[in-house]
């Protein structure tokens, strides 16, 4: 049964309530920062966020362990050569003639701290500190932007779309820690300074998990999606229905060896019922296997948590195009940067050859606690 508890779970990581409130962690013995078990759980609405997201998704992502290499740290200036990005760490102590933070060269909303993820990653949470042990300098409200290409940049905004202005800092050395509900992907993070006792001057930490951990098949092939669970714009006959549209099915004698349509148009599509809530990843597509060279070149995904919401997965504004098969028994996969959330999915042939006829497999994972 679907609880009223689990409704607003839903609400939370979607962005509909507002976002949890900064807690402020003393950085003192047990203290340290240890991702979400620092948690309070009379913070707003975090203990919702903690019971909808796997507790692995609050891991650090390698700022204070060094992980991430100098490199993968930027700033729009530093005040010299000693106050460069790589002293921006958690907890970084410096070692001697060092700053003990990122300082930057003149003190403006212009600046910024850039992360480089390496690759698309989930965010839930960040954390910042001050300047170690030096000239009471820290910021103390801070805004996120974030990018998939180091190109096109977007603000993280609250729900009724006004940027969302971070609590930073009241001291030099008390880690700050912000949540992010709802959470971002992105390969690219930058803080942006907003207000600052006596300099900008920050370290800083970024949690989350990267989107590629979670790449399960989600029942197609293997039969846990139920046939029940899958329906179809049209079917060419009973033979051809969407029980059939399973990846490297072998059909039963006498039956299709994929899901093939009636008509050949461009409002023809299968939909996926998952069963939940769930973080879908990368799609795989096949032709059909036993006949007659007919398989999908284009399609579109569109998606839904709760029909009839349904939007399409999008790329720079535009519905994605994902390219398809090129004979019958090949599989093509895309993965799907950034993921998105869904219990429904459904995917709409553009171009075929001969005939639309497809087989297919989602992957992600189930959004525990829903």
């Amino acid at each position: 049964m679907f609880r009223l508890s689990n409704f607003f779970l839903v609400l939370v990581l979607f962005g509909v309530f507002p976002e949890a409130k900064t807690v402020r962690v003393s950085y003192a013995g047990e203290n340290k920062a240890r991702g979400a078990s620092l948690v309070k759980r009379s913070t707003g609405h975090t203990h919702a966020a903690r019971s909808i997201w796997d507790c692995s998704c609050f891991l650090p992502l390698g700022m204070e362990s060094g992980y991430l290499p100098d490199s993968a740290l930027s700033a729009s200036t530093s005040y010299s050569a000693n106050h460069i990005s790589k002293f921006s760490r958690l907890n970084k102590i410096p070692a001697k003639g060092k700053a003990g933070a990122w300082c930057a060269a003149s003190n403006n909303r212009n600046q910024w701290l850039q992360v480089f993820f390496g690759r698309e990653t989930t965010v839930t949470k960040v954390a910042i500190q001050g300047r170690y042990s030096c000239c009471s300098q820290w910021v103390a409200s801070f805004k996120l932007s974030y990018s998939s290409d180091g190109i096109h940049w977007a603000w993280y905004r609250l729900s009724d779309g006004q940027t969302k202005i971070f609590g930073g800092n009241v001291d030099e050395n008390t880690p700050v820690y912000n949540f992010l509900h709802p959470h971002i992907e992105a390969t690219y993070i930058r803080f942006h300074p907003w207000t600052w006792h006596n300099h900008i001057s920050m370290r800083a930490e970024v949690y989350g998990c990267n989107v590629y951990h979670c790449q399960m098949s989600l029942g197609m092939e293997d039969g846990r999606i139920k046939d029940s669970a899958l329906s179809a714009s049209s079917f060419y006959s009973a033979k051809n229905t969407a029980k059939l549209g399973r990846l490297n099915l072998e059909p039963p004698s006498g039956y299709a060896g994929a899901w093939s349509v009636k008509t050949n148009d461009a409002h023809q599509w299968i939909q996926i019922d998952l069963g939940r809530p769930t973080t879908v990843t990368k799609v795989a597509t096949q032709g059909r296997q036993n006949c007659c060279n007919q398989w999908v070149t284009s399609y579109a995904v569109s998606y839904s948590l709760v029909s009839p919401n349904w939007v399409y997965y999008m790329s720079h504004g535009n519905k994605k195009v994902f390219p398809g098969n090129y004979d019958r028994h090949s599989i093509v996969t895309h993965e799907f940067v950034p993921a998105f959330h869904a219990r429904l999915v459904k995917i709409h042939p553009l171009s075929y050859n001969y005939w639309i006829s497809m087989r297919i497999e989602l992957y992600g994972c189930p959004i525990k606690g829903i």
